[in-house]
């Protein structure tokens, strides 16, 4: 969760206007960082990130020989032994450059918690179990025999990460895959970050008290890597050469610096002061002049009298600055001067101050729109404050603020802040939330237009990394009620259309939803996008062609079927020529026409007159073409 947005908020698509009534312009916030990079690209970088700092723990080499004979493994072992890193290091050893992990979800609003036709070819999945309850676990444990068959039957490999706590038993069948992992030697990782980051073996030859008493404390991996990070802060900070000294402050930010944060708080009695302490901690590092105004702002929002003395008779900014334990360094931006000082003091007035709650958003957002910070400190600031909101408590009054800062979808900052709120929510431990946030915002016929271009980034972008198929579930109810514009619906196909399993989920959606009643228009348009020979034909590594699935084909014919019925003949005209051309070569397309035309005289004599008339063919090749047609017209006739 600590990797930011970077990049300007400002590339607009221009307006867009396609009939009657109003007109809407939408801003887009680019969620690539300060280098390009895009949130696949970074989710990549972080497991290259866990490949330097890994280290091996025990039972790790078992595993892998299990998950390599095998294609199945559940890890078990203690809490905070990094069973997590362990998984996706097993998992990230079978990548091959066209491979991504994807995670497998438990749902919480189906009768079978796992959906296991999500499982595609070649498939590396990751099902993390370890903060389940065990009620949640036995309904999981009598559908992993099933979901190891399918892993099985799609050459898939799945690493499942077994309760932190209660019974973890496993079904017969499935003991003989269960691996128990030992803590990795906790000072050897701490040397493997130290070296990582570039600090010589001569500076950290001893063995500082601090450093062993934190890890007789047996902390989870995951805060030994914050405990290294805090050694690593002090280094910089630092003018000394002493590895014992980095080490004692850096346990001092984990075991003091919240009730030396209380007690310093409580010696500003000043409303100005607490508001730049805070302002300070929630743009650490921003320069001095912001720091300045975001102060002001914030006095403002907790309804502070203003201050009646000149601005000659005011106490100088540096002055006040000092007060407070900060400093301006040599580019005037402003630090504590304290290691872990600023994080504290965020969560000190978030705990404390319950009244300023509803202010505090406020203030952010004017900050947003007036303080000059450039984009790296606004994305930093939204981060500050999603923080304190993630606790079950506050979850939705922050997914609130998200539709309102979202509304005013002419404000491209708003935007950007509204879409890195729900990308901070949805890498935290309980990001089933907001995916169902998500969902639920999805389906809402009256969500506003800025909303819906954030959601479609979010998913796009964010969700479809690790969770593809409920990116593809949530683009497609958002592509459903998008009027005039086709954000959604581009980024649905974007998304699926380049990936056979994915490409077939949709097909099977599509085909399912249009043989109701009163199918959506969309699904229409979007059954028509999604039959393209070209995608259909193609084949990955392993895979067969989409068409040569009889199961597939099948769907292919009810979707067309329908687009026959329901659409006049120059809306598909265009995809049935295609479909014609290509049945030259795949007579598999001819032959799922022809079914879906089947009973319909008038449609498959228009087949035959457009295989007859097809442009772009020599005269022999269109004469073989029409030929095939009456063929496969008359045997589906006799079948009739």
């Amino acid at each position: 969760m600590s990797d930011q947005f970077h990049s300007e908020l400002s590339r607009t698509e221009g307006s867009v206007h396609t009939g009657q009534g109003d007109q809407y312009n939408y801003y887009y916030a680019s969620l690539t960082d300060s280098r390009g990079r895009s949130h696949r690209s970074l989710a990549n970088d972080q497991l290259l990130w866990l490949l330097e700092h890994f280290v091996e723990p025990a039972g790790f080499g078992r595993a892998r020989t299990i998950l390599d004979e095998y294609r199945t493994v559940f890890l078990d072992g203690p809490p905070g032994s990094g069973r997590n890193a362990a998984a996706k290091m097993l998992l990230h050893g079978r990548c091959s450059d066209a491979e991504t992990i994807h995670e497998l979800l438990v749902e919480g609003d189906r009768t079978d918690r796992l959906d296991l036709r999500s499982i595609g070819e070649g498939d590396l999945r990751l099902l993390d179990l370890s903060d389940e309850n065990e009620e949640t676990w036995a309904e999981v444990r009598s559908e992993l025999t099933s979901l190891r068959k399918t892993v099985l039957d799609h050459a898939a490999r799945l690493v499942v990460v077994l309760p932190a706590h209660g019974s973890r038993s496993l079904p017969a069948d499935l003991g003989q895959y269960r691996v128990e992992i030992e803590r990795p030697v906790a000072m050897e990782v701490v040397q493997r970050y130290l070296r990582v980051a570039g600090v010589p073996t001569s500076e950290t030859g001893s063995r500082p008290k601090h450093l062993l008493d934190y890890l007789d404390t047996q902390p989870a991996m995951r805060d030994l890597a914050r405990y290294v990070a805090l050694i690593l802060e002090a280094r910089v900070k630092s003018s000394e050469m002493d590895f014992d000294a980095w080490c004692a402050e850096a346990y001092g930010v984990l075991n003091e610096v919240d009730d030396e944060v209380a007690k310093f708080v409580a010696t500003l009695n000043q409303g100005p002061q607490l508001a730049l302490l805070l302002a300070t901690a929630m743009l650490h590092g921003a320069h001095a002049d912001s720091v300045h105004r975001a102060t002001v702002l914030l006095l403002r929002a907790a309804e502070h009298p203003d201050d009646e003395s000149s601005l000659l008779e005011q106490a100088h900014l540096h002055h006040r600055l000092n007060e407070i334990g900060a400093k301006v360094d040599t580019s005037g931006r402003v630090w504590l001067k304290r290691l872990g000082y600023d994080t504290a003091i965020r969560t000190h007035f978030w705990k404390n101050t319950p009244d300023l709650r509803e202010a505090f958003g406020r203030w952010v957002l004017k900050t947003i729109d007036v303080v000059d910070l450039n984009v790296e400190e606004r994305d930093r600031l939204v981060a500050h404050f999603s923080e304190q909101c993630l606790h079950e408590r506050y979850r939705q009054g922050l997914a609130d603020l998200v539709a309102q800062w979202a509304a005013s979808h002419t404000h491209p900052r708003r935007l950007r802040a509204a879409a890195q709120v729900l990308k901070r929510g949805l890498q935290d431990e309980h990001g089933q939330f907001f995916r169902r946030k998500i969902y639920d915002w999805s389906m809402d016929n009256s969500l506003s237009h800025g909303l819906r271009v954030v959601l479609t980034q979010i998913c796009h972008e964010v969700m479809a990394v690790l969770h593809p198929d409920q990116a593809l579930v949530r683009l497609h109810h958002l592509a459903r009620r998008e009027s005039g514009v086709t954000h959604a619906r581009g980024a649905l196909t974007d998304l699926t259309l380049g990936e056979a399993r994915l490409h077939r989920l949709m097909l099977e959606r599509l085909a399912r939803d249009l043989m109701k009643e009163r199918p959506w228009e969309t699904d229409i348009e979007l059954f028509l996008d999604y039959v393209d020979p070209d995608a259909l034909m193609r084949m990955e590594a392993g895979t067969r062609a989409l068409i040569a699935e009889s199961a597939l084909r099948g769907q292919l014919i009810l979707g067309w079927s329908v687009v026959f019925v329901r659409c006049p003949a120059e809306r598909w005209t265009a995809q049935a020529q295609e479909w014609l051309r290509t049945a030259l070569v795949h007579e598999r397309f001819l032959d799922v026409l022809i079914a879906g035309g089947a009973g319909r005289m008038n449609l498959l004599a228009r087949m035959y007159t457009l295989a007859r008339g097809l442009p772009g063919l020599l005269e022999d090749r269109r004469l073989l073409l029409a030929d095939l047609v009456r063929q496969k017209i008359n045997i589906a006739m006799q079948g009739a």
